[in-house]
Formats: structure tokens, C-alpha cells, sequence
């Protein structure tokens, strides 16, 4: 495999973080905002990508802060410093 290009079925790829995530996975709702974000397995859907990502930071998962960080920075005029603080809160590295 190592060389080798693989393709990935997005829409299959979303279908399994969704039923990770509404199981309670939050790394699962993490990664299905990500897909969300960037448009894989579909057209992108930047509000779902931020109730998702939101979920996740509100349950502890600092690189969901830091995305909903990224997200606010391009689009609100004001810093998004609430989301950094959570995420340095939680441990990560965007101090």
C-alpha cells in the first residue's frame, strides 16, 4: 500500500463518524465536522461542522475549541478568544 494512492468513499466516510457520533463518540462528532467543514461526502455544511464542533468542545474535546476558533476568526469581527481559552483549559496547546 505504501506508494499507493486509495481512494476514499466520503459518503460512506460521513455515514460512519454520524453513527459514531450520535453513539456518543466524541472524537466521532469531531471528525464529522471536519468532513462537514471541507465538503467530503458532500457539499460543505459549515453550520453543521459548528453545532458539531461545538458539541465536542462543550464535552472536552480541545481540538473542537480550536476549530470553532478557526472558523470564528474567519468570519466575526471580534477574536475568538472564548473558544481559545477552553482549549488551553483543556490542556491544548493554543496559549
Amino acid at each position: 500500500m505504501l506508494g499507493q494512492s486509495v481512494s476514499i468513499d466520503g459518503e460512506a466516510l460521513r455515514e460512519l463518524y454520524r453513527t459514531a457520533c450520535d453513539a456518543g463518540d466524541l472524537g466521532g462528532c469531531h471528525y464529522l465536522a471536519g468532513l462537514f467543514a471541507d465538503g467530503v461526502g458532500g457539499p460543505p455544511d459549515p453550520p453543521a461542522a459548528a453545532r458539531l464542533y461545538d458539541i465536542a468542545c462543550g464535552a472536552g474535546v480541545a481540538a473542537s475549541c480550536v476549530q470553532l476558533a478557526f472558523m470564528a476568526a474567519a468570519t466575526e469581527p471580534e477574536p475568538p478568544f472564548g473558544w481559545l481559552k477552553r482549549a488551553c483549559e483543556l490542556g491544548v496547546h493554543a496559549c
